[in-house]
């Protein structure tokens, strides 16, 4: 869930928003939608215990046409162009220390790590849940000096908060879509529900204690960026985390703390490029034409899958 959205959505909504409370109010609703979806997806995938996610669910609920367009949607949307467009964020955030095309770093980023899940789930997960670690780490150290540090002179934002007429605006409506995108992912844990263990117990804290979690670490974040940095210097700028972290640390810290940000939304990647491969493997399961794609390697990867993702 801790992904691109996280550090590049707050330049975007300050073009849209001049209100500070509007901005967080919509990062706060935004987590509870993803709450609201964690809990259904945590009962259908206690019911439905198989890998696909709402593939597999509208399948076996509705029609198998409707898993089967829900299926593409996911492959092409939902992953491949996450995979993308987080790669391209990993080469932007790391240019300064690479020296590399932003395009070069998002190419060997996505053949890297689907190399590496493509080999091994034990060394894939393992390295999933390092660099996992290692973000929230960064999160944390980045919200803690948000608030610990004075805030900015140039910090300038409304925080005024006048009537409930601010939330209802052409502005709001788009932002809050911007900010729908930076909490994808809390369904994740469903698309594998067949290789958890015990999922009846599993597969609920998996999605219900992520989504709170990423909730409250999200509207902090925001709310520390907010504070070391004023609209001025953020809005319009897809790399907050960075202007933030020099803001706070000086030119050079920010520029390493930005490069870590970038190597971190590899975590990111690394999942979808876990989890949207089993959609395709569902659907091969389901669909003779595809059956291709739901084979596994001997060591019982779908392996063809995370390929035709990549």
């Amino acid at each position: 869930m801790i992904g691109t959205g996280a550090f590049t959505t707050l330049g975007i909504q300050l073009e849209l928003v001049s209100s500070g409370w509007v901005i967080v109010g919509t990062w706060v609703l935004g987590g509870l939608i993803a709450l609201f979806g964690a809990l259904c997806y945590a009962e259908l995938g206690v019911r439905l215990p198989k890998s696909g996610g709402e593939a597999h669910f509208l399948s076996e609920i509705f029609h198998p046409i409707l898993g089967f367009l829900s299926g593409w949607v996911s492959l092409s949307v939902g992953f491949a162009a996450a995979v993308a467009l987080a790669a391209v964020a990993v080469g932007k955030y790391t240019s300064s220390l690479t020296g590399l095309s932003p395009t070069w770093v998002a190419v060997l980023a996505i053949v890297s790590l689907s190399l590496l899940h493509g080999y091994s789930m034990r060394q894939g997960s393992r390295v999933q849940n390092v660099l996992t670690v290692i973000k929230l780490i960064l999160v944390f150290g980045l919200i803690a000096l948000g608030f610990i540090l004075p805030p900015a002179s140039s910090s300038t934002l409304d925080w005024s908060f006048r009537s409930a007429e601010q939330f209802v605006s052409a502005g709001t409506a788009v932002s809050l879509v911007l900010v729908f995108y930076a909490y994808s992912g809390w369904n994740a844990a469903a698309y594998i529900v067949g290789e958890i263990k015990q999922p009846h117990k599993n597969l609920p804290r998996a999605l219900i204690g992520a989504s709170l979690l990423v909730s409250a670490l999200f509207v902090l974040l925001q709310i520390s960026f907010l504070r070391q940095a004023g609209p001025i210097e953020l809005s319009g700028r897809v790399e907050v985390g960075q202007i933030a972290a020099q803001q706070m640390l000086g030119v050079q810290a920010g520029q390493i703390v930005s490069a870590l940000i970038g190597i971190l939304l590899l975590a990111g990647i690394s999942a979808m490029i876990w989890v949207g491969p089993r959609v395709l493997e569902s659907m091969g399961r389901q669909y003779q034409p595809w059956q291709i794609l739901a084979k596994r390697s001997s060591r019982g990867l779908p392996i063809r899958a995370i390929w035709l993702q990549s």
